[in-house]
Order: structure tokens, then C-alpha cells, then sequence
């Protein structure tokens, strides 16, 4: 289980995160970041693209590979839907990734069940675990 601040250490890769989650220090939420930080980085590893919508409205981050971009979105309500294209051809929708804020460990509500994201989440779900979740 999660007691310090120490165990979330702050990625560099998550310093585009808005402010009022940067200067958080609930510790479910500094793990909600670390979750979605990797969420994005397996995405673009799969050579996907993502669509932010902040679980009111799309975004302006459309179809991007733009990681700071991303992260700016995040956060804003208390949900966020990635959606997810191919990145080579954009009219090759791929599935998404719905996240529910306020959840630490359990912030991936739900994503669409295909091969392709089961081994993008997988692996995440499983560092997840390794937090106590």
C-alpha cells in the first residue's frame, strides 16, 4: 500500500500534468498520473496516436504523438477518454482508454477489448498491482 511520497517518484516524462496535479499530495493521485504516463508510453510504442476528450467535450489534442500536449489534457474534469488511432493512417481507429479520476490504482475505468490494448493496459495493470491496487 502506498505511504509516501517516495514511492510515486515524479517521472520526468509527467512534468506536462496541469499544475493542480503537479502540487497534489494525495498519493492516489500522484499514482493516477504514473498510470496514465505509461498508458501513453505504450501507446506510442503500439505507433498509435491519441485523441484527448476530457469527458465533457474533444479536446484541440487531436490524433496527437505529442506527449506534453497530452498530459495538458488530463486532468481537467474528473475523467478522461483516450481515443486511439493508428499513427500511420489516421482513419484507423484502434480502440480507447477511459479513465476515471479520484480512483489511485484503479484509474482505468475501462478500454476497449482487443489484442492490441490488452498488451498496451496489461502491463500497466500489472504495475498497478505492484503498488498495492
Amino acid at each position: 500500500m502506498l505511504q509516501k511520497n517516495s514511492d510515486l517518484e515524479k517521472s520526468s516524462l509527467m512534468k506536462h500534468f496541469p499544475k493542480h496535479w503537479q502540487t497534489s499530495q494525495n498519493n492516489n493521485y500522484r499514482l493516477e498520473g504514473l498510470i496514465i504516463d505509461r498508458v501513453i508510453s505504450n501507446v506510442f510504442k503500439a505507433g498509435m496516436v491519441i485523441t484527448v476528450i476530457d469527458g465533457e467535450e474533444f479536446t484541440d489534442c487531436r490524433r496527437s504523438k505529442d506527449r506534453a500536449e497530452i498530459e495538458a489534457e488530463c486532468f481537467a474534469t474528473d475523467e478522461t477518454i483516450f481515443r486511439l488511432h493508428d499513427a500511420e493512417d489516421h482513419s484507423k481507429y484502434r480502440g480507447f482508454v477511459h479513465f476515471i479520476h479520484g480512483n489511485g490504482g484503479h484509474v482505468i475505468h475501462d478500454y476497449s477489448a482487443n489484442v492490441r490494448l490488452d498488451r498496451i493496459i496489461d502491463p500497466v495493470l500489472d504495475f498497478a498491482a505492484t503498488k498495492g491496487w
